[in-house]
Order: structure tokens, then C-alpha cells, then sequence
């Protein structure tokens, strides 16, 4: 562990990254880079992220907000339900946490959109509580070091991180390790786990709900025939992805309008 605890920290010393929500220490701005960051690249979350503190610098802020206005902010990092779990999870923080971060994992993971790994990056992050978590930059650094197979489960993986945290310092150690991580992508290792590959964009279910809010939020309500206009889709395309996106909440329908949810 020791020897384990060298390479990580020197690593960090000489590779480490700087980020703005790494120079901060308020968990509000933390818990927006989390759920940024999730599935997508840091590059592309550096362009918005100030922007979206810009305009929504509180929690209460962000509860306040009707749905349009924070996905036009959003617009550009992809994957949008995340904004409507970002905004619902700020709504739930003010009407059930008195507007504070919560800093349990149970009353974290409760939260809209929260998973294990964004729960455990906010406890030590934002509340310096040592909480064993997985994400890609952790697995391939665990599995590097102690030279375990790519393809080794997200338990197995997280008893080593648990068994190997800093447990003094948690929140320098999750970066370092991170950092680590990051830092071996031009080295994989010999059957390591490849990582997720993001469905091709062009001409994915993704592109098609992007072109539907980016019509819906520059048009207000619009009908099916209007979107199929305006997004270029047919209508058999269309139609399923508009019922998802109302079961969503993304999305509500009046009659036979559609607009974007509250």
C-alpha cells in the first residue's frame, strides 16, 4: 500500500490536472461538475461549466428554474436528461435538505440522477468523507498496478479501492488516483475492460431528441407534423421518441402540442 501510495501521489505531483471544480469547496458547484461530467468528456464539460454557475449560482436558483431555461444553458454537453435530474435534484435538495447538499450517501443516492460513483465523488470531494468509488480513470489505475484482468467486476474493483484509500486526505487521493488513471489511457494493459463506447451520434436516438428540444426551445409548442418539418424526422421515428420523453419529463404534451416540460 505504501509503495501503491508513492507511485499514485508522484504521479499527481508531476501529471496532476487542474479544473475550477477542483478549486473549489462548495458542494453545490461540486455536485454540477458530477453530474456534468458524467458520460462525457471533461473537455466538453470545461466549455459549460462556468457558464451554467453564471447563470444558476445556487442551489435555490437552479430549483427556481423552469426546465427551458436550464436546457438552453445545458445545450452542447449532450445526454439532456441529466439536466432534468440536475434540476429535479436541486428542487428535492430545497424542499427536503433545506437547500444544503446532503452529505450522506443514502440521502445522496435518493437524489435524481445520482448513482454510486457520483455519490461517492461528492462525499469526498465536497465533504472530505473517505467513500470507496468506481469510475473509468479508478478502475484502469486499480487494475494497472495490481495487474488484474480489464474485465474484473466493479465489486471486486471497489474492495481495492476501499482497502487502499487515503483515508486521511480523500478527496487529493480520489484526484491523484483519477489523475493516475488518466495518465496510463496510451498504455492499456493486456485484456483490460474496454471502455464504454457511446452509441455513433449521427443519425442515433440521441441526435433525434436533440433536434426535437432544439426545435421545441427555439419554437415554443410546435405538433407532430411541425416537428417533423423542423427536425427533418419521419414520423414513425418520431413518435416513440416523443412518448419517452414525456414519460421522461422532458417533454409535456397539451393536446396536440408539444413543448418542453416544467
Amino acid at each position: 500500500m505504501t509503495h501503491f501510495h508513492r507511485v499514485v501521489y508522484d504521479c499527481y505531483r508531476r501529471l496532476g490536472r487542474s479544473f475550477p471544480w477542483r478549486e473549489t469547496d462548495d458542494p453545490y458547484e461540486i455536485f454540477v461538475s458530477e453530474m456534468m461530467l458524467q458520460q462525457t468528456p471533461v473537455q466538453r464539460v470545461m466549455g459549460k461549466y462556468e457558464e451554467f454557475l453564471k447563470h444558476f449560482p445556487i442551489v435555490q436558483k437552479l430549483a427556481e428554474a423552469d426546465l427551458s431555461s436550464v436546457l438552453k444553458v445545458w445545450s452542447g454537453i449532450g445526454y439532456n436528461r441529466r439536466a432534468l435530474y440536475l434540476r429535479n435534484a436541486a428542487r428535492k435538495i430545497c424542499e427536503i435538505h433545506g437547500g444544503t447538499i446532503p452529505s450522506s450517501l443514502k440521502a445522496l443516492l435518493n437524489l435524481p440522477g445520482v448513482g454510486q460513483s457520483t455519490a461517492g465523488a461528492l462525499l469526498n470531494f465536497a465533504f472530505r468523507i473517505p467513500t470507496p468509488f468506481v469510475e473509468t480513470n479508478i478502475r484502469r489505475a486499480i487494475t494497472h498496478f495490481f495487474q488484474i484482468p480489464g474485465e474484473t467486476r466493479d465489486g471486486e474493483i471497489l474492495s481495492l479501492v476501499d482497502a487502499t484509500m487515503d483515508r486521511k486526505n480523500p478527496r487529493t487521493w480520489f484526484y491523484a488516483l483519477m489523475d493516475y488513471g488518466a495518465s496510463l489511457r496510451r498504455r492499456p494493459e493486456k485484456g483490460e475492460k474496454k471502455e464504454h463506447r457511446h452509441e455513433p451520434f449521427r443519425g442515433s436516438r440521441r441526435e433525434k431528441r436533440g433536434k426535437v428540444l432544439r426545435a421545441l426551445l427555439s419554437l415554443g409548442e410546435l405538433t407532430l407534423e411541425e416537428l417533423e418539418r423542423e427536425t427533418g424526422e419521419e414520423r414513425s421515428q418520431l413518435t416513440p421518441l416523443l412518448r419517452d420523453m414525456v414519460e421522461e419529463g422532458l417533454l409535456k404534451q397539451k393536446g396536440e402540442f408539444f413543448l418542453v416540460g416544467e
